[in-house]
Parts: structure tokens; C-alpha cells; sequence
């Protein structure tokens, strides 16, 4: 069956669908896909800054590092466990926070040690963004394994974005290119290095005014991004393609 239209997430996996003319790739034989990124329309404001810390029964003086997602492979999250006890003895009101369940639940609990971890599993989406704004660092980290993962723009990053937390991310073009225009909101890290992974945390843990300007840079940038408009332009496809059934 041929496809009548196709999404994707990121302008260079949008590329690839042309050749170098512009037109359809052969290789693909499929019109050109509607650009819809991986980020949710922006919502109300957190009603707290504090719910993450509340869920687990931490001070709301306690600075929060916050994964949230599926523990899986290849999103670098045992290099982020590895590498907290390190990131913990130089932050002592730091604690980490994996937000989320997988198949990496148990390998995690035990790199990660006891130094102020935390586990509390999987949440209703609708806790998400008052959650989310309770961290003072996210994390969206991926390793450089294929051309899905160098591309990929997660749904964490925007989530973070949306909720104003600076953000710690893996230094892929897509990544890149979202958390640097028009200014920083967060600092990259080589895929799969422990040392610029930690000293990136322990960076934005010690310094709350870096935290205050990249986080200042979220709004621009979710403006430049336009979830809004790119998920009406998406609406409308869809309406096209049922029209024409």
C-alpha cells in the first residue's frame, strides 16, 4: 500500500526524504512529509514549582537532576548513573531523579548507588508538566548509534523547554541546532563521556544565575519551534487525506 502522506520530526530526516534537486527520492518514492516536531503545544503554567519534590518527600531547597522517559538502551543512561556519585560529592543538595520504568530499572539502581537517587517510577502524563518544572537541570541524552538517534529532537527536550529548566544534552546537530537558536538554553555533551557529562551538571548545579539564563532562553526558541502552528498544518494534512478517502 503507498503511503498518501508521512510525518517526521527534524528538518535533516525531512531532507533525506528529497534528492539533491528537491524533488521526491527515488530511493524512498514518497512525497515530501509534513514537518511535525516532537514538541506539545504550550500549556498553562506549572501550578508548582515543587511537586517533583513533594512526590518524593525532598526539602524544596533540594536541587533536582531530572531524566524523564523510558529506561532503555542507547540514551546514555548509564553513563548518567555512573557518573552521579562523582556529580553527588560535589553538589550535596543535588539528587537524581529517574522518572520513568525499562528495562534498565535494576542495572540503574545499582551504578547509580544510593547518593541521593530516586526511582519513582512511571506517572500519568497529566502529572508531567508540574513534575517537570520541579527539576532544576533535564537531562536528554542520546548515544550516537544511528541516524534516528543523530536526529532526533525527543519529546523531553520540549517538555523541559516548555517547563523553563535548563537543560543537559547530548551533543547531536538536531539537539544542537534546537537548544542554540537564537541563544543557549542548555549545555551539549559529547555522546558517551562521562567527564563532560559530569562537569556540565556539576556546572549548572553550583551556578543558579547560568541556570536562570539558559532557562530565560526556553520561550524564543519553543517560538521559533511553533508546535502550534506545525500540529494545525498537520490537522489540516490529515483532513486532506480523509477528504480525498
Amino acid at each position: 500500500m503507498r503511503e498518501s502522506a508521512t510525518r517526521t520530526s527534524s528538518e535533516p530526516s525531512e531532507n533525506r526524504w528529497r534528492d539533491a534537486s528537491g524533488r521526491p527520492s527515488k530511493t524512498y518514492g514518497i512525497e515530501r512529509p509534513a514537518l511535525l516536531p516532537n514538541a506539545d503545544p504550550k500549556g498553562a503554567p506549572p501550578s508548582s514549582r515543587h511537586a517533583l519534590h513533594d512526590h518524593l518527600g525532598l526539602d524544596h531547597d533540594a536541587d533536582l537532576v531530572l531524566y524523564q522517559g523510558a529506561l532503555t538502551p542507547h540514551r546514555e543512561l548509564e553513563t548518567l548513573a555512573s557518573t552521579w556519585p562523582q556529580v553527588a560529592a560535589r553538589c550535596p543538595h543535588a539528587h537524581l531523579v529517574f522518572l520513568g520504568d525499562g528495562p534498565l530499572l535494576h542495572s540503574l539502581r545499582q551504578a547509580a548507588g544510593d547518593e541521593r537517587v530516586h526511582f519513582p517510577g512511571a506517572v500519568p502524563p497529566s502529572e508531567l508538566a508540574d513534575l517537570t518544572a520541579s527539576a532544576s537541570v533535564g537531562v536528554a541524552l542520546l548515544a550516537d548509534v544511528c541516524l534516528n538517534h543523530r536526529y532526533a529532537l525527543p519529546n523531553k527536550l520540549f517538555a523541559y523547554l516548555n517547563a523553563g529548566v535548563p537543560i543537559v544534552a547530548s551533543d547531536l546537530p538536531e539537539m544542537r541546532r534546537v537548544l542554540t537558536d537564537p541563544s543557549p538554553a542548555g549545555l551539549l555533551v559529547h555522546p558517551g563521556d562521562a567527564d563532560d557529562l559530569a562537569r556540565s551538571l556539576v556546572s549548572l548545579l553550583n551556578d543558579a544565575q547560568l541556570r536562570a539564563r539558559l532557562a530565560a532562553s526556553a520561550p524564543a526558541i519553543l517560538e521559533t519551534t511553533d508546535a502550534d502552528g506545525a500540529l494545525h498544518r498537520f490537522a489540516d494534512t490529515l483532513a486532506a487525506l480523509a477528504y480525498r478517502s
